[in-house]
C-alpha cells in the first residue's frame, strides 16, 4: 500500500507535466497554422527582410543558372537557399563578387551611338572615362573622324533614323570585328557604363544563345525589348542572327523608335530578352538618371514602360550597377572617380550604421 501511494506521488506530477508539455506544443502548432494578422505580416516582413538583406558570401549553394537565358532553373531552390542565408545588417543589401568564374575572360566590344554634332561634346568624355575598358571600342557616327576616331556610317542623321543606325552599325560589327568578342553593347554618347559589372553579370551567361540584356520595357512588343537609352548588349548568336537576317522585321520596317525595331527584330529572330535586374530585383541598367532613380523621381511614363517593378528609392539599384542613362560630361567624371577611386576606410569590416542620441552607431 505505501508502494502505491509512493508511485502516485511521482506519477501524478509527471502526469501534469506531459499534460502542460502537450497543450503548450498544441497550441505552438496552432499559432503556427493560424497565426493573427499582426504576427503574419511581422513573418512576411521577416521573411522580406532575410531576402533582401542577404550577402552572397554566406551562402552555401549557387542556385543553377539556365544558360540559355540566365535565369534561375529551380525559382523555389534558390528561394530556400536564400532564405536559410544568415542575413547581414545591411539596409541595401550589399553583394559581393563570387569568385567562381573569371570575368576577365568575358570579351565585350561597345559601340557607341553618336553623331558630328556630338562626337566632341558628349563622345570625347565616354573616351576619358569608361569606354576604353571594353575590349573593343567603336564610335559610330554618319560622319568619319579619322583623328577622334569615328566611324561614318551611310545613313542620315536625325532621331527618326536611329533605327536605321542602330541596324548598319552592328552589320558593321558584325562583318568587322565578329571574332573579337563574346558579347556586343551598344550604348549612347550620354550613358555612362561600368564594364567590369558589365563583364561579371555575363560571366555565366551563354553567349552561343540568342540572348539580350538590357532595361525590360514591356509595351508594343510581346516579349518586352530593351530601353536604347539604358544600352543593351547582345550575345555572339544574337547578332549573328541580326546581322543576317533578311526578314521584313529587321531588314525592311521602319520603326521611329530604335529600341522598339530592335524588340520586333530580336523577337521575330527567337532572340530571348532576358532578364537583367540582380537577386534582389534590383535594376543594373538604368534608362535615366542615377539620380532620378536614387530619389525616386522617376515620370509617368516609365511606369507605364517597365516590365518589372522595382523597389524604390536607394533600393532600386544593384550594387553592381551596369549603366545610367542621361549623364552630363560633370556626371561621368564624378561617377567614374567614386566608381574607380573613392574608397571607403570600413570597406573590409562592411559596418551599417544608425543615428541616435546625436550619435552615429554602428550596428
Amino acid at each position: 500500500m505505501l508502494r502505491r501511494r509512493s508511485l502516485l506521488r511521482w506519477l501524478v506530477p509527471a502526469f501534469l507535466v506531459v499534460l502542460l508539455a502537450l497543450y503548450a506544443l498544441a497550441t505552438g502548432v496552432s499559432l503556427m497554422l493560424s497565426p493573427s494578422e499582426t504576427g503574419s505580416k511581422s513573418l512576411v516582413e521577416g521573411y522580406r527582410l532575410a531576402w533582401r538583406n542577404f550577402n552572397l558570401n554566406e551562402r552555401t549553394d549557387s542556385p543553377n543558372v539556365n544558360p540559355k537565358n540566365g535565369s534561375l532553373l529551380n525559382k523555389l531552390k534558390a528561394e530556400r537557399s536564400l532564405a536559410s542565408s544568415k542575413p547581414t545588417s545591411s539596409i541595401l543589401g550589399s553583394l559581393t563578387l563570387a569568385p567562381s568564374t573569371d570575368s576577365k575572360e568575358v570579351r565585350v566590344l561597345c559601340w557607341i551611338m553618336t553623331s558630328p554634332s556630338s562626337l566632341r561634346p558628349k563622345a570625347t568624355h565616354v573616351k576619358q572615362t569608361w569606354g576604353p575598358r571594353c575590349d573593343v571600342t567603336l564610335y559610330m557616327s554618319t560622319q568619319a573622324d579619322p583623328e577622334f576616331p569615328a566611324i561614318g556610317l551611310d545613313v542620315s542623321e536625325g532621331r527618326d533614323n536611329l533605327w536605321n543606325k542602330t541596324r548598319t552599325a552592328f552589320r558593321y560589327v558584325y562583318r568587322h570585328h565578329f571574332q573579337d568578342a563574346d558579347w556586343f553593347m551598344k550604348a549612347d554618347d550620354d550613358t555612362y557604363v561600368v564594364v567590369d559589372n558589365l563583364r561579371y553579370f555575363l560571366r555565366d551567361k551563354n553567349s552561343s544563345a540568342p540572348l539580350y540584356y538590357g532595361h525590360n520595357f514591356t509595351p508594343y512588343v510581346k516579349q518586352g525589348y530593351m530601353s536604347g537609352g539604358a544600352g543593351y548588349v547582345l550575345s555572339r548568336e544574337a547578332l549573328k542572327r541580326f546581322a543576317e537576317a533578311d526578314n521584313y522585321r529587321c531588314s525592311k520596317q521602319d520603326y521611329k523608335a530604335e529600341d522598339v525595331g530592335m524588340g520586333f527584330c530580336m523577337q521575330s529572330l527567337d532572340v530571348i530578352a532576358g532578364d537583367s535586374r540582380d537577386s534582389l530585383n534590383r535594376s543594373r541598367f538604368l534608362p535615366l538618371s542615377l539620380v532620378d532613380f536614387v530619389n525616386n523621381h522617376l515620370p509617368d511614363w516609365y511606369h507605364k514602360y517597365r516590365k518589372y517593378e522595382i523597389p524604390q528609392g536607394p533600393s532600386c539599384c544593384s550594387d553592381y550597377l551596369i549603366s545610367c542613362h542621361y549623364m552630363t560630361s560633370y556626371d561621368m567624371h564624378l561617377l567614374d572617380f567614386v566608381v574607380y577611386h573613392l574608397r571607403s576606410a570600413n570597406d573590409n569590416k562592411r559596418h551599417v550604421y544608425k543615428i541616435g542620441n546625436n550619435r552615429t552607431l554602428p550596428i
